[in-house]
C-alpha cells in the first residue's frame, strides 16, 4: 500500500537500465538502499521515493549518464589511439579533462559500474594520487 519493496525495486531497475544485478544488489546492501530508505522499514514510501537523493532522483540520474553514454558512443582505445581518446573524453573542448571526466573514462575502460562502489573508490583514489603530483 504506497509502498515499495527491494525485489520490487531490483526487478524494476533490471528491466529500465542496463545493469548487473549482483552489482545493484551488493550497492543496495553496502549504502543505497539507506539513502532511500530514511524510515528503515526495507520499504521506499512515496514520500521517499521522491524525496531529494531518492529513488526517483537516483533513476534519472542514471538514465541521464546512460544517453550521454550512448550520444558519446565508445571511446577509442587509450593505448593505440591517445589524442582521440582525449578528444573523446574532453567532451567541452577545454584541452584538458577534469577528475571527474577521467574518472568515467577510467571506470568505462576498465567495465566498472557506479554499483561498485569498492573499485570506483580505488580508481578515484589512484587518480586523486596522481592529481596531486602534477
Amino acid at each position: 500500500q504506497g509502498r515499495i519493496e527491494k525485489n520490487m525495486v531490483v526487478q524494476t531497475l533490471e528491466a529500465m537500465l542496463p545493469i548487473d544485478t549482483e552489482n545493484l544488489r551488493e550497492a543496495l546492501e553496502e549504502s543505497v538502499w539507506a539513502q532511500w530508505d530514511t524510515a528503515h522499514d526495507d520499504r521506499i514510501s512515496e514520500r521517499e521515493f521522491f524525496d531529494r537523493g531518492g529513488l526517483l532522483e537516483w533513476v534519472r540520474r542514471h538514465q541521464h549518464d546512460l544517453r550521454q553514454a550512448q550520444a558519446r558512443g565508445a571511446a577509442p582505445s587509450l593505448a593505440e589511439e591517445p589524442e582521440r581518446w582525449f578528444r573523446h573524453w574532453d567532451a567541452a573542448k577545454r584541452g584538458r579533462l577534469r577528475r571527474g571526466e577521467v574518472l568515467r573514462a577510467l571506470c568505462e575502460a576498465a567495465r566498472v559500474s557506479s554499483l561498485e562502489p569498492k573499485r570506483v573508490k580505488r580508481l578515484k583514489e589512484g587518480i586523486d594520487g596522481i592529481w596531486a603530483r602534477h
